[in-house]
């Protein structure tokens, strides 16, 4: 977390805690791969395990494997300790998939450590949350070992680090809207995935931007599915009857960097209370929310063969049981624009391998260049030579 009074909350948390327990009491934990780790939360800790899959479908195996150490702790009354470097990288989330370098090498290079070094038991890839204000924000390194391990952690940190410098890293590549729907249309594999991490929920944005939809109006796609958060439309159309039409101003109400309404009269397809359970329990989502997802009250509209959801709350799109519980078929779509950067991939790989970064104007940017970094330690990849 980032807050007004602290750069580091959780270790700030952690440092607290540790001056209640003193260092007789353990702490472990389980953290989300995108933390960004600071040295506070490594002093303050014993073992905090990280997922090592992105998109996050190892929620369960980090917590059971941290688990696990924690017994042994108790059995052996050794506490391990935490040691951290930070990368000196920071990545837009677009680079923080595992199944993609560099973070495969990297991963596979701390998999490796664990195996062969005896004293090190936990080796952590943090690919960090490059859109957060704060002086660490980042890829650090996190090693769980055993007391007075420094040397053979230092040398498995060179190890990590020359890893991360020889893998070739560099942005994804993302297209114009025009172009990556002329591409969809001319190869006609279907449906295409327009994906959008400048308004990648899961990110933390308000997921209203309304770029791509525009340009699937404007184009020859006759069939796509857009999904936005807007309570104040849902609200408009929710007691109407079903097949009504209204004209009314969608998306863009969260006043966010590249949020703007496009005013549509669309048809009143369906309402629903947005509820819906996932169907993969390993879904990215599980690890954020749960099995049973809330969106909040829902509608469906249509708009000349285009799929519009809106809903209530803004929801990550980790799940094809979003669509199915509205009674769609999302592999039925010529496109989809998909609000997110990595983890949408766990389900929509599912239904097709045709998918596209666009470059839209958003708080989750891949042009890092972009965001007001004031607090930042620098100088880091790639803002700086």
């Amino acid at each position: 977390m980032v807050s007004r009074s602290y750069d580091d909350v959780e270790g700030e948390i952690l440092r607290r805690i540790r001056t209640l327990a003193k260092r007789e009491i353990p702490i472990f934990g389980v953290l989300d791969l995108h933390v960004n780790f600071t040295p506070v939360m490594a002093e303050h800790s014993n073992c905090l395990f990280s997922y090592q899959k992105n998109p996050h479908t190892d929620a369960f195996e980090s917590a059971a494997a941290s688990a696990e150490l924690l017994v042994s702790s108790f059995e052996t009354g050794l506490w391990p300790v935490t040691y951290q470097r930070h990368s000196r990288h920071l990545f837009a989330a677009t680079l923080t998939g595992t199944a993609d370098e560099p973070m495969k090498s990297v991963e596979a290079c701390a998999r490796q450590i664990e195996e062969t070094e005896e004293a090190i038991l936990v080796v952590n890839i943090m690919a960090g949350f490059s859109y957060a204000n704060m002086p660490e924000a980042g890829l650090t390194y996190s090693i769980v070992a055993k007391e007075d391990s420094d040397a053979v952690v230092e040398r498995a940190f060179d190890l990590l680090q020359e890893t991360l410098n020889r893998v070739k890293t560099k942005p994804a590549e993302a297209y114009d809207v025009t172009v990556a729907i002329d591409a969809i249309l001319k190869n006609g594999r279907f449906p295409g995935i327009l994906v959008e991490p400048s308004d990648n929920i899961g990110g933390g944005t308000p997921g209203d931007n309304t770029e791509i939809l525009k340009a699937l109006l404007a184009s020859s796609i006759t069939s796509s599915g857009v999904i936005l958060a807007d309570s104040e439309a849902v609200d408009l159309l929710k007691e109407k009857e079903i097949g009504s039409v209204t004209n009314l101003a969608i998306g863009g109400k969260s006043g966010e960097l590249g949020a703007e309404s496009i005013t549509l009269d669309p048809e009143l397809v369906s309402v629903s209370d947005g509820r819906f359970t996932l169907e993969d329990p390993h879904s990215h989502l599980a690890s954020m929310s749960g099995l049973h997802i809330e969106m909040g009250p829902t509608v469906v509209v249509r708009h000349k063969g285009h799929l519009i959801m809106l809903t209530t709350v803004p929801t990550p799109p980790f799940d094809l049981a979003q669509w199915r519980s509205q009674g769609i078929d999302p592999a039925t779509f010529q496109a989809i624009n998909v609000k997110s950067a990595v983890a949408y991939r766990q389900a929509y790989d599912k239904i097709t391998d045709e998918h596209y970064y666009i470059k839209t104007v958003g708080p989750c940017s891949d042009n890092l260049d972009t965001l007001p970094y004031t607090k930042l330690i620098r100088p880091i990849w790639p803002l700086d030579n």
